[in-house]
Order: structure tokens, then sequence, then C-alpha cells
């Protein structure tokens, strides 16, 4: 199999589906209407929205920052080795959201909403997760350390 890898600073892939190789970019833009695949990433920031039908699922080698995730027609998965950084909002609508750390914790800036149907959020090492407008919610910690999650909605 031929891999391929792309180096860019700013991306922004439309079609949504990764097919093979890898992503490496500063900011990945991805915006898509059928929904968006991307299984090696190591970019550094996502901003991700997904308009008309499918799923988000994002795969990360690396720590990265995600500036916003828009799905409101499906569910969304983001796992990554290294710390998840939530700098904006991130939405499913009714629908599930999972988000893994496989390596690391979660770090969340302050006014940023996690809207979901079911959040499932999968860490390693103690994290805090506020603002969560959720219908469910699955957490577990493959370490030591509080979880502390905080709804707005009851």
């Amino acid at each position: 199999m031929q891999t391929t890898a792309w180096r860019v600073v700013h991306s922004v892939l439309s079609s949504g589906q990764q097919t093979a190789g890898s992503i490496t970019a500063g900011l990945l833009s991805l915006t898509a209407g059928g929904g968006i695949s991307i299984t090696t990433s190591s970019a550094s920031q996502l901003q991700a929205t997904n308009a008309t039908a499918g799923d988000i699922t994002y795969a990360s080698t690396v720590g990265f920052t995600i500036l916003s995730i828009t799905n409101t027609v499906g569910a969304v998965t983001v796992t990554t080795p290294g710390t998840m950084t939530i700098s904006g909002n991130l939405t499913s609508g009714a629908n599930a959201m999972t988000l893994t750390s496989t390596g690391s914790t979660f770090s969340q800036a302050g006014g940023t909403t996690i809207t979901a149907g079911t959040l499932s959020v999968n860490g390693v090492g103690g994290y805090t997760l506020q603002n969560l407008a959720i219908t469910g919610l699955q957490a577990t910690n493959a370490s030591t350390g509080a979880v502390t999650l905080i709804a707005t909605t009851p």
C-alpha cells in the first residue's frame, strides 16, 4: 500500500473522506455534507462542520486543540493519544459524542459548551469538563485522579 503524507499549514477538505496516508497541518478545517472520516492526522488544530448527513470521525496521532465541531445530523467521535484541548464549542445535537484520549487527558477553555445526546468520555488521569448540555453520560479514567463533569442541563 502506498503511503501519502500531506503537509499543509491550513487545509480545507471538502470531500470528507480520507482514504489513505496521513494529514499533517497546523490548522485543519473540514467542511462536508455527507460525513467526515479522518483516520490519521497530526494537525495541531481542528475545526469541523458536517451539514447534511453522516458522522464525524477524527483520529489524531498527537495531542491537539479542537477549535469547534458542529454535526447536528450525526455522531461525533474524536480520538487522540495526547491531550485533547477544547477551545471552542462541540455539538452533535441529540446524537452521540465520544471523546477519547488514550494516553493523556482533556483541557477545556472556560465558556465552551459540549452538546450531545449521550456523551462518552474516556481519558487517562483526572479531568474536568463543564458546560455539558447532554442527556446521557459515560465517563472513564484509566488511571488515577478525579473526573469532574458539570452539566448545564438536568
